[in-house]
């Protein structure tokens, strides 16, 4: 739903909840001026009910007027054009705008950023892109390694393409910062799904790291 539009749900039930509280302060004021504690029990007992059951009331309109806009929303976006093509026709746009960003691995966002706020846009979109494997293949140096981990999952057993062809310096490998470090050891941990690398490594160790590791899909080697 339209964040705007919930704000305005919001704020109109908050005005009704004060509205209620002010009645009911303005009541209790008036019981607290008689004189007959009978009476003034009795009429807060009364307020109290009164005022719960009308809360109650107002939070079950609000979330049926919810549900009923999350509906409506819902339903608008399977009206929009993109939505009624074909998924996989879908998928190869989504694939044709990302492809200039699966061999650059200098490109911010990543191509997994880009990914990852695709998602964002609707419920549809992120539904119909975390259950396309193939738009997860490619992983960088530059993303997060929680995001790393979330798309080797959705890559299912798909080939990866692995960049890490940010500069780091000139540096031996004893100083090579600890993010580089823990990229190469989860993409050679991956090797057999390799379909192709760029590498930019610091020291010949782990080079041969790289060339070590077994990766019978490999078809392309940059380092």
């Amino acid at each position: 739903m339209n964040p705007a539009t919930t704000a305005t749900v919001e704020r109109a039930i908050n005005l009704l909840l004060q509205s209620i509280h002010d009645e009911n302060r303005n009541a209790l004021e008036a019981v607290h001026r008689r004189e007959d504690p009978a009476i003034n029990t009795w009429m807060l007992a009364r307020v109290d009910n009164y005022a719960g059951a009308i809360k109650s009331t107002l939070e079950a309109v609000q979330s049926d007027l919810l549900r009923r806009m999350s509906a409506l929303h819902a339903e608008h976006n399977t009206m929009i054009p993109l939505h009624q093509l074909p998924i996989e026709i879908f998928v190869q746009i989504i694939t044709g705008a990302l492809e200039p960003f699966q061999t650059n691995g200098r490109s911010r966002p990543t191509h997994l950023g880009r990914l990852v706020t695709l998602c964002r846009v609707c419920k549809r979109w992120r539904e119909v892109i975390r259950s396309t494997p193939p738009l997860w293949t490619t992983i960088g140096i530059l993303d997060p390694a929680s995001i790393i981990t979330t798309a080797i999952s959705l890559s299912a057993n798909h080939p990866l393409n692995i960049l890490s062809t940010s500069s780091l310096g000139s540096v031996q490998y004893g100083d090579v910062p600890e993010k580089w470090r823990e990229f190469s050891d989860t993409a050679i941990t991956h090797s057999r799904r390799w379909r192709s690398v760029q590498l930019l490594v610091a020291a010949s160790e782990s080079a041969l790291a790289v060339m070590n590791a077994p990766a019978p899909r490999l078809q392309s080697l940059e380092i």
